[in-house]
């Protein structure tokens, strides 16, 4: 089992029951400001942080997030979401 060194708190950002994929172009974006907000007062890169800003589609924010646990991972964070 991995010794993580510290936990960044992802609780609430996304949230599948308020999220309308029809609505993608107008939901992703909320939902990036909402992480941003988050990762900005956690020492995360400026890279990750920009992922987020450019994500305007599901897809764009799925990989974003890749990128943000990949990180997390090589840095020993782990990221509660739930």
């Amino acid at each position: 089992m991995p010794n993580w060194r510290r936990t960044i708190q992802f609780k609430g950002i996304i949230n599948n029951d308020d999220y309308n994929p029809e609505n993608e172009l107008e939901e992703i974006p909320k939902v990036a400001a909402k992480a941003i907000e988050v990762l900005k007062n956690e020492r995360v890169p400026v890279e990750i942080i920009e992922r987020f800003k450019k994500a305007k589609t599901e897809a764009a924010f799925n990989r974003a997030m890749n990128h943000f646990y990949d990180w997390a991972d090589i840095e020993r964070i782990w990221i509660q979401s739930t």
